[in-house]
């Protein structure tokens, strides 16, 4: 699931103002209001990964278009594992956005799988290892 939260210094390491974040859910069972969400940010600062050859299996970039949601090239940042409680999520605004083809989401597994700088216990906790 593709999703749309705030947010702001309360999640942790997030260090700047409030910003809405397109967010992939990676939960290996969808979560549920008890639960933690693991997800990873969408981003559209794609220079970074393109003039950083060493961070290309650590991204995987979408087309302008490819989804509704997203409007100019996009990457997906597999570097970090994100944890937020569910309920959390929703106090800041969480909202459904789309879903990835299934082609995607494999896509998406390799790349998680693969990803040079996300820790083994993330991958593990992904079911990825």
């Amino acid at each position: 699931m593709v999703f749309r939260a705030e947010h702001d210094t309360t999640f942790g390491d997030w260090h700047s103002g409030p910003q809405w974040k397109i967010c992939l859910a990676f939960n290996p069972h969808p979560a549920r209001l008890g639960d933690d969400v693991l997800y990873f940010f969408f981003t559209s600062n794609i220079a970074v990964y393109r003039e950083n050859p060493v961070l290309f299996a650590d991204f995987l970039e979408f087309p302008r278009a490819a989804y509704d949601f997203i409007k100019v090239p996009t990457a997906l940042d597999f570097r970090r594992l994100r944890t937020a409680p569910f309920i959390k999520l929703r106090a800041h605004g969480l909202g459904h956005v789309g879903h990835l083809s299934d082609d995607d989401v494999q896509r998406c597994e390799h790349a998680a799988g693969i990803a040079r700088v996300l820790p083994p216990r993330d991958k593990k906790r992904l079911g990825l290892r």
